[in-house]
């Protein structure tokens, strides 16, 4: 009596699985929840059962051949079959063909996943209504009817936000039903105003390409979050760029491309920094990106970055386009680090600081150390090593591990040279170090 399934019966190493027949779950409130049907010890038919607030049921059922999905019937709300969708069988839920009926239990439309031929419906999740009717030759859009649910203090209620037909007219509504765009297709192509209220941009549109204004708006459909302009499907002119209502960057492009000043704003709207573009590249000027990331160009190249989070700054300066030469400050401006690094490997000394002075300096060649000490963050399979001291004299490298207070927790020396078969590729093995050392892998101790 009571709560029943199949899986209450596995205890220990004793598992039986049924041979034939039906199995019952029940739920919380002593109604069926899901239902098993058995044949040949396999599961051969699967039906959910869920209950809405006002007792209304809801029904799927999910069949099975030897083990592998075949097809899912799903059904209206206390009612008959809403839809039966085909699968592959052993492949990973890959649909085949679909058979859609209306209440009266009428076909009213079939669709092939294969050749994307046919009309679709989509509902809400666990509703009988409908979010989506998409027909489709061969995969080209055909019509279209996309349906939001819109939340307000009384009910839900299930708003028409698109209506396509590439043969006539395309019409876009707001959530309160006001028409916000429309378009008239010559050769299915559209010209006028088109309106994605999933991604919440609206665009005019001339012959099936971008031309005129582009707007993007918040959630609330209403407040920008960018504006610009296309000519013939490219970008032309300002781009704006907003963040809860206030101008964050504005771009200009010339035929899809930066050209002229990129401006960037603080969050009071007050400009920080610009940045020339010639030809889609950076030139002159300053970039400031998220997360306090700063980039300053000369004569179209990277000269400096400066990067800052809530503990340090970093900057580095771009001798060429291989070497780079990188301090690391806290808070205070005091040095923390210092490093060189060619083709994006350490290259020549390392010098980590103590109270704004050296305190130990390393030599690296192609990301190997060559000579010196260095801290080195842990990263081991061990949750306690936190950093490492490791050394390199004669040839012998020394490493020292600590846990998060300090602690030596272990100290060791190998000599990679003579491992002929493997030589510094040795120390993963070993140490659980790496052979090639990375700006990332540095230890910062204050």
């Amino acid at each position: 009596e009571g709560y029943y399934n199949s899986r209450a019966l596995e205890t220990g190493y004793y598992s039986p699985t049924p041979v034939e027949g039906n199995l019952y779950k029940k739920n919380y409130r002593n109604k069926i929840s899901e239902k098993e049907s058995f044949k040949d010890g396999e599961v051969v038919e699967r039906t959910k059962y869920d209950y809405k607030e006002d007792n209304a049921l809801y029904k799927e059922t999910r069949f099975y051949e030897d083990g592998s999905l075949s097809k899912i019937i799903s059904y209206y709300i206390n009612g008959g079959k809403k839809s039966k969708v085909t699968y592959k069988l052993n492949s990973y839920r890959k649909k085949l063909t679909a058979i859609y009926y209306d209440k009266s239990g009428k076909v009213i439309a079939n669709y092939n996943f294969i050749t994307k031929t046919g009309t679709e419906y989509k509902y809400f999740y666990k509703t009988d209504q409908v979010e989506e009717i998409k027909e489709l030759n061969k995969g080209k859009l055909i019509k279209s009817k996309r349906y939001q649910k819109v939340y307000n203090s009384r009910n839900n209620e299930y708003v028409l936000r698109e209506d396509i037909d590439v043969n006539s007219k395309a019409k876009f509504y707001s959530k309160e039903g006001k028409l916000i765009g429309q378009a008239t297709f010559i050769n299915q192509k559209p010209t006028g105003v088109m309106y994605d209220y999933k991604d919440r941009i609206e665009i005019n549109v001339k012959n099936g390409l971008k031309d005129g204004v582009y707007k993007k708006f918040e959630y609330d459909e209403k407040t920008l979050k960018e504006t610009g302009n296309y000519v013939n499907d490219k970008k032309h002119g300002a781009f704006i760029y907003y963040k809860r209502g206030k101008k964050q960057k504005e771009e200009n492009y010339y035929e899809n491309k930066k050209e002229g000043y990129s401006i960037y704003y603080s969050e009071k709207g007050k400009e920080i920094s610009r940045l020339l573009y010639k030809k889609g590249k950076p030139f002159e000027g300053q970039k400031n990106g998220l997360y306090g990331t700063q980039k300053t160009y000369k004569n179209g190249a990277l000269v400096k970055k400066i990067e800052q989070n809530k503990n340090q700054k970093t900057i580095t300066q771009y001798i060429s386009e291989k070497e780079t030469n990188t301090t690391v400050y806290n808070l205070q401006d005091q040095v923390l680090l210092t490093y060189i690094e060619i083709n994006n490997q350490l290259d020549g000394e390392v010098v980590q600081y103590k109270k704004n002075e050296p305190k130990y300096t390393a030599v690296f060649s192609k990301g190997k150390l060559v000579t010196g000490m260095v801290y080195l963050k842990a990263n081991s399979r061990y949750q306690s090593e936190v950093y490492l001291k490791m050394s390199k004299e004669d040839g012998i490298i020394r490493i020292q591990t600590y846990n998060e207070e300090g602690k030596l927790l272990f100290k060791g020396e190998i000599n990679p040279s003579l491992y002929k078969e493997y030589s510094e590729q040795i120390l993963p093995y070993k140490l659980g170090i790496g052979a090639i050392i990375y700006h990332n892998d540095l230890f910062i101790l204050e």
